[in-house]
């Protein structure tokens, strides 16, 4: 810190900086499955210093929603700070080429359930479940039951 009087710096002082805090990655390289990275998770060292932050790469074959859950109670102990979860999917080859076929019809010849189970396909690369299904169709006849009700 610089103080000025009259233009002039009459007295100069060194102020501290907060060193960076690093960033972590579990897994170092490729993303791998959710049971490997709460294992990965259990055995991390003790850190006495500031929390790193941590980066999570796991590799997923359909929607987790408690993942996010399972990591946090495995850092509950541990000096980390969870910094982000990078959820990346499986990729088969053989669903795109049924996923090719799909959109090559086009969308006006498609059913919306049709478009949906492409969307999801597309995005986790398995099929939708039944139970996302059932409530897709549930959800599809509500909203075209409330657009005949305004129309008449």
């Amino acid at each position: 810190m610089v103080t000025f009087d009259g233009g002039c710096a009459v007295d100069i002082e060194r102020l501290e900086c907060p060193k960076l805090i690093p960033l972590l990655s579990v897994p170092n390289g490729e993303p791998v499955s959710p049971e490997a990275i709460l294992e990965a998770l259990k055995e991390l060292p003790e850190t006495e210093a500031v929390a790193p932050y941590l980066e999570v790469k796991v590799l997923l074959e359909e929607p987790e929603p408690m993942l996010r859950q399972e990591i946090e109670d495995a850092l509950a102990d541990k000096n980390y700070r969870l910094a982000r979860i990078v959820s990346t999917y499986r990729t088969e080859t053989g669903n795109t080429t049924k996923e090719n076929e799909n959109w090559k019809r086009g969308l006006q010849e498609m059913s919306p359930l049709q478009i949906a189970q492409s969307a999801f396909e597309k995005i986790y690369q398995v099929e939708m479940p039944v139970e996302l299904t059932g409530l897709f169709e549930e959800a599809y006849l509500a909203a075209t039951r409330k657009e005949e009700e305004e129309e008449e």
